[in-house]
């Protein structure tokens, strides 16, 4: 196990073939169902999405900082960040 090009938020995973295996019959992942869903959508729609994903991000006040993962619960984020090693 290894983080993914210096990114200490990602680990790179060598799985076994008995980990592939089961690794096949998992549910897939939240990200990757928005990933699909996203490329179903025509362009002008995607567009249209992303201008206003984009105003959400700013009207948060998000649009600065360390990003969490995609669907990481805020508070585990926020002490992750200022944990000291």
């Amino acid at each position: 196990m290894s983080t993914l090009h210096g990114d200490g938020r990602r680990l790179l995973l060598n799985l076994t073939k008995s980990g592939r295996a089961i690794l096949q019959k998992a549910a897939p992942v939240a990200q990757g169902r928005v990933l699909d869903a996203l490329e179903r959508i025509g362009p002008a729609d995607r567009k249209r999405f992303a201008a206003t994903f984009a105003r959400l991000i700013e009207e948060l006040g998000a649009e600065k900082g360390v990003a969490p993962m995609m669907f990481e619960d805020e508070t585990r984020s926020s002490v992750r960040r200022t944990r000291k090693k």
